[in-house]
């Protein structure tokens, strides 16, 4: 109530608050005499949470604008049934760091943007397959999978997939979330200090940035190499990223200034939805329940992440993709794919990328999702198209935990041949197509004798 008096001191600090509150709902005409309950809360404008990513893109490409890289080893016996050449080499990036290891923070200028004040050196891999031999083969960026490494390339299932549809694969690591960050930030997690976590979304603006300029280095630098540039076609030029590759990949593919296509693999957003609904994530619990025992704690230990995440995660720019662009940006066309019941990246966080990036629901013979309209292979003329897989798993349980029966189904979409041949499609094309032939109509994308289930699974007991 107004004008009243209260002992607690905190109600009269926080009159100017409420006074505000009343007289903007008075103006968009609410009646205030009996209302029980009103508060006001911020949001994040588009340039807070975007502005540091989009000024460092510029920057960082401007000042490699000649694509320079060296070249550190050539393997030419490396599974050469499938691949003609494995190079490894270094680009000099802009640091805007203040060092370049696990910790590091962001410098900035008087101006309130990231400053980088040196360089330094950002390990590549290429893997040219031997297909490329006869025609010079189509480049793709990788992303990789959860703190890992741009070496999962080297998968047997990315050899035969470059060398039967003739793409080029490279990857840098995504620093912030990479291999050499896993101890770092298991020890930070445990100790429950979610301030110093802000390093870890600070590396990963310098990981974008390293993610930018490796196209750049490979569509202008590499495709003119004396040796090697023959068999490169630096006009087609797309990203993949699968689960963290997928999920940061709504960054990506948002500050992209060269890709026009990209494909995000068993991806979700936001992090606050996908990490306890993950059983990657598990390990990290238990530090974190260690240092917060209080369920409650645990949860305002995740939001408080997410406000420092949102400048590092699809929450704050797959909105940005296909419309009201990033500046510099081109059309995107994005098509994003999930497995029904995934462990480690929730289907419902699938749902929520979907959604805020304005896809449709590719028919896989699936049913539908809410707020998704659906759309018949093939669709044409869209930005943004999601399909589901199913892998025949129990459902997914509705309480906040991971399904963790049958078996994962997370890396078993990208090794069907359905799979292969629609992202193949989808690059050469920009349609989204289903070429799956399961079901009893013969189109349904079903595949339930992989699903590693034994029978009597119930996944409600997961919620007990």
């Amino acid at each position: 109530m107004t004008g009243e008096d209260f002992d607690d001191p905190s109600v009269d600090a926080r009159r100017p608050l409420y006074d505000d509150i009343f007289k903007i709902l008075e103006l968009a005409g609410v009646n205030t005499d009996g209302m029980q309950l009103a508060w006001d809360f911020t949001t994040a404008s588009r340039e807070s949470n975007t502005g540091w990513m989009v000024h460092m893109r510029d920057e960082a490409l401007a000042a490699t604008a000649g694509a320079g890289y060296t070249i550190t080893k050539v393997d030419t016996d490396w599974n050469p049934e499938d691949i003609a050449f494995r190079i490894d080499g270094t680009m000099t990036v802009p640091l805007y760091l203040d060092q370049p290891g696990a910790g590091g923070h962001l410098l900035f200028g008087e101006d309130g943007m990231p400053e980088s004040k040196e360089t330094y050196e950002v390990e590549w891999e290429l893997i040219i397959p031997q297909s490329a031999l006869t025609e010079p083969a189509k480049l793709l960026q990788y992303g990789h999978g959860l703190l890992g490494s741009r070496t999962q390339i080297e998968s047997e299932h990315f050899r035969t997939f470059m060398n039967q549809y003739n793409y080029a694969m490279f990857a840098v690591n995504l620093v912030g979330m990479a291999e050499d960050d896993e101890t770092w930030i298991g020890q930070k997690v445990g100790l429950g200090e979610v301030d110093e976590l802000s390093a870890m979304f600070d590396r990963m603006h310098q990981g974008f940035v390293n993610y930018l300029v490796a196209m750049r280095v490979m569509s202008q630098g590499m495709t003119a190499d004396a040796t090697y540039g023959q068999y490169l076609d630096g006009d087609q030029k797309f990203y993949y990223g699968i689960s963290q590759g997928g999920i940061s990949g709504g960054v990506y593919m948002a500050l992209t200034t060269e890709i026009e296509r990209g494909m995000l693999e068993v991806m979700g957003q936001p992090y606050t939805v996908l990490l306890d609904r993950s059983v990657d994530f598990d390990p990290f619990f238990a530090f974190l329940r260690f240092a917060l025992p209080d369920a409650r704690d645990q949860l305002l230990f995740l939001g408080a992440t997410q406000m420092l995440w949102d400048r590092a995660e699809p929450g704050g720019y797959s909105r940005y993709i296909t419309k009201d662009m990033l500046p510099g940006t081109p059309e995107h066309q994005v098509f994003m794919r999930a497995a029904v019941g995934d462990h480690q990246v929730s289907t419902y966080g699938a749902h929520i990328m979907a959604r805020s990036i304005g896809a449709v629901h590719l028919d896989t013979g699936l049913p539908g999702i809410y707020g998704l309209t659906k759309a018949t292979s093939p669709v044409t003329g869209q930005g943004a198209a999601y399909a589901e897989y199913d892998f025949g798993l129990p459902p997914v349980p509705i309480c906040n935990l991971p399904l963790n029966l049958c078996e994962d189904p997370h890396g078993k979409l990208r090794k069907l041949d359905e799979a292969r041949e629609q992202l193949n499609h989808f690059f050469t094309t920009g349609e989204f197509v289903s070429v799956c032939t399961g079901g009893a109509d013969g189109k349904t994308c079903a595949f339930p004798e992989m699903s590693g289930c034994v029978g009597g699974e119930d996944p409600l007991k997961t919620c007990e």
